[in-house]
């Protein structure tokens, strides 16, 4: 239940900060021993997430820009809530979440993207 409440708040930011017309990319895979749900989004100037702070946007209370309306009808957490609940989960299950602004050359035009990940272990067999 808290991965796919974690997955859910990684939807719902990326929803938050997507311009209209903008893309939403989720994806999975394994690397070194970790299962991992990326989101990837477009996301408008006002939705940045400049280098220097992409720790502090999991700190809980800390929110970058301004809420967004129309989502408190979708949000679980409020305040500055959602990611660090997200990084909280990942940290409880052994993994790691990361969230960062990276270039996208995907569709042959460079574009910012933000980039969320959430790494969990895989079980030993």
């Amino acid at each position: 239940n808290s991965v796919g409440l974690a997955l859910e708040e990684m939807l719902i930011n990326a929803l938050k900060y997507t311009p209209d017309g903008g893309r939403i990319d989720c994806y999975t895979h394994q690397a070194n021993g970790y299962a991992v749900l990326s989101v990837m989004n477009h996301v408008a100037e006002a939705g940045r997430i400049p280098r220097d702070f992409e720790r502090l946007v999991i700190e809980p209370f800390i929110r970058l820009h301004p809420p967004v309306e129309g989502m408190e009808q979708v949000e679980r957490f409020g305040l500055g809530l959602g990611l660090s609940v997200v990084n909280h989960i990942a940290n409880k299950h052994g993994g790691m979440f990361l969230i960062q602004e990276v270039r996208d050359h995907m569709d042959g035009a460079s574009r910012q993207r933000i980039l969320a990940e959430l790494f969990l272990p895989l079980a030993d067999k």
